[in-house]
């Protein structure tokens, strides 16, 4: 039996998996507040299901990997593949992001809303984004057997001095907004009293479209790209989709070969549960 989980920074999701498939009955969402560490949330679950000896065990966490080890970054917790792995289990660890990247190609429709359209080349390079507590991306290369990804923490890096300013203009000069996720985070958004579902949230979405229109021209997501977590669900139900698809609907002024970039929505609640999945058969990992 197979231990796949998504390690967010509010929630975590656990599975079992059987012979490549998700065990329906096993699937359990955890509010993380109502545990002090990661290893209470794991025990919990495993008790919870009457989880039986496990062979493998597939982890995706909101937090860089170092060594055999993740630290969670909006939440004090972190994960040890070394210690998982004392009962002989075999471990695979991994940012929540590259798991999202591995489950693009075994995506179906269902999985799938199409935001914009364009016109997508692949297999090839593509992006997700990821607005949910925290921020971040996962740049791949779609291959014919699956996905190369890329680790990254770009919720951290500096917000560009346009999208900055454009916030100061809509939010005054009191906020800060030195990093992406100070901006886009879901944390941030509370912090500044943003409502996704009111007519405000089509500023946030047009400052979304110009952040989308700097990835796309520094990573070239020729084969498009994915927006998941709440945050983004939640801006694209409501007033912030015009405000995002207008501004992506620019024409691009760099030669990027990028004209029309095809987005879709995540809405598959079990797509990074997939990712850890296709991780487990990945001779890469």
């Amino acid at each position: 039996m197979d231990l796949l989980g998504d390690i967010g920074g509010s929630h975590s999701r656990f599975a079992l998996a059987q012979n490549g498939t998700i065990v329906a009955d096993s699937l359990r969402r955890l509010n993380n507040d109502d545990f002090p560490r990661f290893d209470a949330a794991l025990a919990a679950y495993l008790a919870e299901v009457s989880a039986p000896p496990l062979s493998r065990i597939a982890l995706a966490v909101a937090g860089p990997m170092t060594g055999r080890r993740i630290t969670m970054t909006n939440r004090d917790w972190s994960v040890d593949g070394t210690a998982l792995a004392a009962d002989g289990a075999r471990v695979v660890l991994m940012n929540d992001l590259t798991a999202l990247g591995l489950a693009v190609p075994v995506l179906g429709q269902g999985s799938l809303e199409t935001i914009s359209a364009g016109i997508a080349e692949g297999p090839g390079q593509a992006l997700v984004l990821n607005l949910g507590t925290g921020v971040n991306i996962a740049a791949i290369r779609l291959t014919e057997t699956g996905a190369i990804r890329f680790e990254s923490e770009y919720g951290h890096a500096a917000l560009s001095a346009p999208i900055a300013e454009e916030a100061r203009r809509v939010f005054g000069e009191k906020p800060r907004f030195p990093t992406v996720e100070s901006l886009f985070g879901g944390v941030a958004l509370n912090s500044l009293g943003v409502v996704l579902d009111r007519p405000e949230a089509a500023e946030i979405g047009a400052m979304l479209g110009l952040l989308v229109r700097d990835l796309a021209v520094t990573l070239l997501p020729r084969a498009g790209l994915y927006l998941s977590g709440g945050v983004a669900r939640a801006l694209m139900a409501g007033p912030g989709r015009d405000g995002f698809t207008g501004v992506l609907g620019r024409p691009f002024e760099a030669a990027t070969g990028i004209q029309h970039l095809p987005v879709w929505l995540i809405t598959d609640d079990l797509a990074a549960l997939r990712g850890c999945l296709a991780a487990l058969g990945s001779a890469a990992v």
